[in-house]
């Protein structure tokens, strides 16, 4: 791995460079700094050991900042990791500590005074990801936008504002990971970041939501997830706090779990249909947090599809076009969709014309989805209780290929094991290139699987039952 740590002559609280086993790692000094930055990019790693820029490095204002060698480098995709003072608030000058005061990014540090600010700030669900151990928070942040929380305090002193103590702000292909923003730092932790940040998983946390307590949640990257659990252990639940990530696409969800639980009140928040306390998804690099008191954070434009709403109206005729390619692939004898008197009807080939409202469960659960999609464009497609949309086996493979096709990634829930075996066909059939795996719940325990772990043990046993009982079982010798 390409990794080098910045040495400094000065520092402000912290000199991990005594620490460092100058065998294990190469060493960067005020003169060497700025040629390592220019010849490396992506996949390169930089830690500062003194929390002091270098104006080798970083020589704004005199060129812009796009065009200083720090920002360059991680323009081209490499990863700076800072922990200390305040970044850039102090500069390295031919030996010398200057106060620069200097603040590249979008957002201000909050406290600057010799003293704690935030005893207790917590891991964020990325801060779990990367098994971070927060300390005492003494240079913290507001939250913003443009940032993904480390660690963070919520609500201090019954306030409605998200502070972040340590943070990742993502900068052309490359990232800033300030982390420790502290007199104490864990520099063995730091020279492990590299290997965490390539192997960091996607993941989804929610806290107080219906039977859902605290559930973590860490997978691999994903094009279609599946999650497989007892009844009423909160699969349901997973996908409506999802839901509620939403901006652009939040009425829509709310409306549509409102006619679900049969609840008078369509729209969020309110009395009848809340919010979890706190909801948090890693998903393809992006985070999205909401809390209550509702704050949004970094929305994951999700759309969730129940098998029991099926609804009809609202499509454009552009959008009954697009859909009209797609539904051929399912339906050879569909020649043409079109708004007309009762809602969408389907012209066939063979001549007839009839109501979507009229054609048989299945049909109209395929169409649902369809239009969905090509309706709103979601970022993940939500689908609840996919045996409920009652599709023949044929059907029910065509339309995980489909799944596997389009850009968005999709979650769904299932008891059956027609939908668990088919997925995996599928999978088997595209020689497993496409990411899919299986998610089993019970209780607080999972288990990850992937679709050829699930393909293998197909013909000896129902993953359903076994997955989570046979790693029990080898936990227990």
């Amino acid at each position: 791995m390409n990794l080098v740590v910045y040495c400094g002559e000065v520092y402000s609280w912290v000199n991990m460079c005594e620490k460092v086993d100058r065998k294990d790692f190469t060493l960067l000094n005020y003169d060497t700094v700025e040629k390592w930055l220019k010849e490396n990019g992506e996949g390169a790693y930089l830690i500062f050991g003194t929390d002091v820029i270098p104006v080798t490095a970083f020589n704004y204002p005199e060129v812009p900042l796009s065009d200083t060698p720090l920002f360059q480098f991680m323009k081209r995709g490499g990863t700076v990791i800072w922990a200390g003072d305040v970044p850039f608030y102090y500069s390295e000058n031919g030996g010398k500590k200057v106060e620069s005061k200097l603040n590249p990014f979008p957002f201000d540090t909050l406290n600057f005074a010799d003293k704690v600010m935030f005893e207790d700030p917590q891991n964020s669900l990325v801060g779990e990801l990367m098994e971070y151990r927060p300390v005492e928070s003494w240079r913290p942040v507001q939250g913003h936008p443009s940032l993904i929380p480390v660690s963070y305090k919520l609500n201090p002193q019954g306030s409605i504002t998200l502070y972040y103590s340590t943070w990742i702000y993502r900068y052309g292909k490359g990232s800033f990971v300030r982390l420790y923003d502290s007199k104490y730092v864990d520099f063995k932790y730091l020279l492990s970041l590299p290997e965490r940040m390539a192997k960091l998983n996607e993941g989804i946390r929610i806290r107080n939501f219906r039977k859902l307590r605290n559930l973590l949640l860490k997978f691999p990257k994903f094009k279609v997830m599946v999650l497989i659990g007892d009844n009423n252990v909160g699969k349901t639940s997973v996908l409506e706090a999802l839901a509620t990530l939403s901006d652009r696409l939040f009425e829509e969800n709310a409306k549509r779990i409102a006619t679900y639980r049969g609840l008078t009140q369509p729209a969020l928040p309110s009395p009848t249909l809340p919010f979890p306390e706190l909801v948090e998804a890693y998903v393809d690099g992006d985070y999205s947090l909401r809390v209550v008191p509702p704050i949004l954070r970094n929305p994951l434009e999700s759309l969730i599809v129940f098998s029991t709403v099926i609804e009809t109206g609202g499509p454009t005729q552009e959008v009954l076009n697009e859909v009209s390619k797609v539904l051929s692939n399912f339906d050879p004898n569909v020649f043409y969709l079109y708004l007309g008197a009762g809602g969408i009807r389907v012209l066939s080939l063979d001549r007839t014309d009839r109501r979507l409202l009229d054609q048989g469960q299945g049909y109209r659960s395929i169409m649902r989805v369809l239009l969905d999609y090509a309706m709103f464009k979601p970022k993940v497609l939500l689908l609840d209780d996919v045996e409920g949309f009652a599709l023949h086996p044929n059907m029910l493979e065509k339309m995980f290929h489909h799944l596997l096709e389009i850009e968005s990634r999709t979650i769904l829930t299932t008891q059956s094991m027609d939908v668990v075996y088919y997925l995996a066909k599928v999978s088997l059939e595209r020689d497993f290139r496409d990411p899919v795996i299986y998610v089993i719940l019970k209780g607080d325990d999972q288990e990850v699987m992937t679709a050829q772990e699930v393909w293998d043990r197909l013909p000896f046993e129902d993953p359903r039952f076994t997955a989570l009982a046979k790693r029990r079982g080898r936990s227990s010798v």
